[in-house]
């Protein structure tokens, strides 16, 4: 999952983990007289307990969700040591998470006899369907479609995955047919928009792209995906 970044996005990643897992409630799954139990703990190492069936469905969610972070942190610890470092995410497009929280998946207008479904929704190319699945097999987060307005342009690009270490975000555009200049010049104006609101390509811009007969394969789009994010981990990790 973790292998191909490098050093300084997973340093990162691993600073945001472990604050993430400081914000949240302390409360843990445990066992009591052969239970399964949730522990909440209090400012020392006191703890009450509470039976499963006597739990509130969101303090499972936050054990759950407790349980994942460990899991990450634990993988990435195994290839970096932990050490302070300082995120600097200045020259690149800011997002806090409670502005990324209100962005919305597209209305998914597709037709759904579509071939291309991922996890329920309708995609309109096995391109696009590569690389969403590229993008959960790397744990990334990740929008379909959503609609954005930057204030000056209104964005609906194939995909807008979000990088919570560095509060930002890359566009992916799905190009299939560059070959084709109708198909091409379409395109070009809604490439152009990008540009002229500062998003890099190959940094936090990608066009994934393919041929009338043929598309990327899933190796050149992971390559092409972590290459992006561990270019603006090199810009935004001292």
């Amino acid at each position: 999952m973790y292998i191909d970044f490098s050093r300084e996005y997973k340093l990162a990643l691993l600073k945001y983990l472990e604050d993430e897992l400081l914000s949240l409630p302390d409360v843990r799954f445990g066992r009591h007289n052969n239970e399964t139990v949730v522990r909440i703990f209090k400012k020392s190492s006191k703890y009450s307990e509470l039976k499963m069936d006597k739990c509130d469905k969101n303090i499972i969610d936050i054990c759950n969700q407790r349980l994942a972070i460990k899991k990450k942190i634990k993988l990435l610890c195994k290839d970096v040591s932990k050490t302070s470092v300082k995120i600097q995410n200045t020259g690149i497009h800011q997002i806090s998470r409670s502005t990324w929280d209100k962005i919305k998946p597209g209305m998914n207008t597709i037709s759904t006899e579509s071939k291309y479904v991922h996890k329920g929704i309708h995609m309109r190319s096995r391109l696009e369907l590569i690389v969403a699945q590229t993008l959960d097999n790397l744990e990334l987060e990740y929008k379909y479609e959503p609609v954005i307005n930057s204030g000056v342009f209104t964005f609906s690009p194939d995909f807008m995955v979000y990088l919570p270490a560095f509060e930002t975000c890359i566009i992916i555009e799905c190009l299939g047919m560059i070959d084709d200049d109708r198909y091409l010049l379409k395109n070009i104006g809604k490439i152009g928009e990008y540009l002229s609101s500062n998003f890099k390509l190959g940094r936090d811009l990608l066009i994934i792209h393919g041929y009338s007969n043929s598309i990327q394969s899933p190796e050149e789009i992971h390559n092409d995906i972590v290459s992006a994010i561990n270019k603006i981990a090199a810009e935004c990790v001292f």
